[in-house]
């Protein structure tokens, strides 16, 4: 209507409504609507209320808009106590998040599990609590397996955020803003509360995530992980533009600090060369790798050696009982049991028995993790440097349990 309007300027005069509540329910909506037809010459009038241009007219607009309001108001206090009280009482009156579905009263609950969604939904808790996830992770893969919202869209990370954080998945109902706190819905949970609040842990921080902290920009891998030697802070990176155009890469300390400014190539390739210096000689990783292997045969040959032990213990322990059975029919019951029992305490009680079983001995691929090592740790400058941002902070991680310091463009040991 308005556009009508302002394209047919001077050609309009009136706009008349049956009644006024149908103009605009807020008054102050309806006089800023009134100051924007009188701009462009129209006037107003209700087919069943007496308003006009004159002084009475206006007074009567006033006082009728201020009713329309206050009926409106009133029917928001009764649509809200309505629904404070069907959520003190476990149903869920809003939109259902991704997962559930709504449903009608007869279903006898107000949520139940969307069949295409809740499975993703379990996946994104369960994969976020065991921390080896970061939020930009587990999106990328929520996005990569399909998981939308019920327009199409793909998640965005505040909604990703939100969801980590919705206990209505564990079958708890709190909105705060109609006064309802922590009430079971009437809805069957989708999580388990362990997960949930594992979930929580790792947001808040109380659970340390084990995946490399995420920096978003690939071109500075080291930001962060190097700090200032003077602040102590990490150093971030950027790009600036030089007289000629050209674009040029550096690290450097925060704005309040600026004790370092170095450029990315020197720095990186400072790194590279104290990876070099770390990285194990062929020549040692094999005497290590001998030395281990060694090690770990004699400890699957004692290990098997004290299993055989007490299964021959055991077996002279049954067979003295079978042949104290001839003395008393009572016995015959009681000391089997007996006999058996401490054999079987003994096996388990031995140290071997209870550091690792013969099936995890079998399972444990040593000479497969060795043979990998033999083949990554001589390499680890080469590798750094073609890596990806998520390849390079793990590499990082296993040379440096902590960050490195600069100082006067110099890479100086591990803190």
């Amino acid at each position: 209507m308005l556009t009508y309007c302002r394209t047919n300027k001077g050609r309009v005069h009136f706009v008349v409504v049956f009644i006024l509540t149908r103009f605009a329910r807020e008054k102050y909506d309806h006089f800023a609507l009134r100051s924007h037809l009188k701009s462009l010459g129209i006037s107003r009038r209700s087919a069943t209320e007496p308003i006009d241009d004159t002084a009475t007219g206006k007074l009567m607009e006033g006082v009728l808009a201020s009713f329309a309001q206050f009926d409106n108001d009133v029917r928001s206090d009764r649509t809200k106590a309505g629904m404070k009280a069907a959520l003190e009482i476990g149903r869920w009156t809003f939109l259902a998040p991704i997962g559930y579905i709504n449903v009608p009263k007869s279903f006898g609950k107000s949520l139940i599990p969307d069949p295409e969604r809740a499975p993703g939904v379990r996946r994104i808790f369960e994969g976020f609590a065991t921390g080896q996830f970061t939020q930009q992770e587990l999106l990328a893969q929520v996005r990569r397996s399909g998981l939308t919202t019920r327009k199409g869209l793909p998640l965005s990370s505040q909604a990703f955020g939100t969801l980590l954080q919705n206990p209505l998945y564990i079958g708890i109902i709190d909105v705060p803003d109609y006064g309802v706190r922590w009430k079971r819905g009437d809805f069957e949970p989708l999580l388990g509360e362990d997960v949930f609040y594992r979930v929580q842990a790792v947001l808040s921080g109380r659970v340390q995530l084990t995946a490399p902290r995420q920096r978003s920009r690939p071109d500075f891998p080291l930001r962060g992980f190097v700090r200032c030697s003077v602040c102590d802070r990490g150093l971030t990176g950027s790009w600036s533009k030089g007289r000629h155009g050209g674009r040029y890469a550096h690290y450097h300390c925060r704005p309040t600090c600026r004790a370092v400014n170095i450029a990315k190539a020197r720095l990186e390739g400072l790194f590279v060369d104290e990876l070099e210096r770390l990285q194990p000689t062929p020549g040692y990783i094999r005497l290590l790798k001998e030395s281990i292997l060694t090690v770990w045969h004699e400890r699957k040959t004692a290990v098997r050696n004290e299993l055989e032990t007490s299964s021959e213990r055991r077996r002279r322990f049954s067979r003295s009982s079978i042949v104290s059975t001839k003395r008393s029919s009572s016995l015959v019951q009681s000391i089997p049991k007996r006999t058996d029992c401490s054999a079987i305490g003994f096996a388990r009680n031995s140290p071997s028995y209870r550091s690792i079983g013969t099936s995890q001995l079998e399972e444990l691929d040593v000479e497969g993790i060795l043979a990998f090592v033999e083949r990554v740790l001589p390499k680890a400058s080469d590798l750094w440097v073609h890596a990806s941002l998520d390849q390079r902070q793990r590499l990082q991680q296993l040379f440096f349990r902590r960050e490195c310091r600069s100082r006067e463009n110099a890479l100086v040991e591990p803190l």
